[in-house]
């Protein structure tokens, strides 16, 4: 669990990274003007860098995030419940025979 953690924090911190690359060039871009850049190669880049964010994930299935730690557990936790409850339920019975 603690390497699945440390694999979810990097790559949440190289999205966060991406994102603010994709920022900074952008007002870079703004600042210094269109006529002093490559304008189309720059623009191409930003357009491509908005609409296709940096996103890891786990075979293509679900993302490589916050949330599929908290979907394990929380799915963990549910299961625990089930066998707690199940574990009563058998101590109720084997006391009242």
């Amino acid at each position: 669990m603690y390497k699945l953690m440390n694999i979810t924090t990097s790559a949440v911190e190289v999205e966060e990274v991406s994102k603010l690359a994709v920022e900074n060039i952008y007002d870079i871009q703004t600042r210094i003007g269109r006529k002093n850049l490559p304008y189309k190669s720059m623009e191409l880049f930003l357009l491509k860098s908005k609409l296709n964010e940096l996103k890891f994930s786990v075979c293509g299935f679900f993302p490589l995030d916050w949330t599929l730690i908290y979907s394990m557990v929380a799915g963990i936790t549910t299961y625990l419940v089930y066998l707690i409850q199940f574990r009563e339920m058998e101590q109720s019975r084997s006391s009242s025979q």
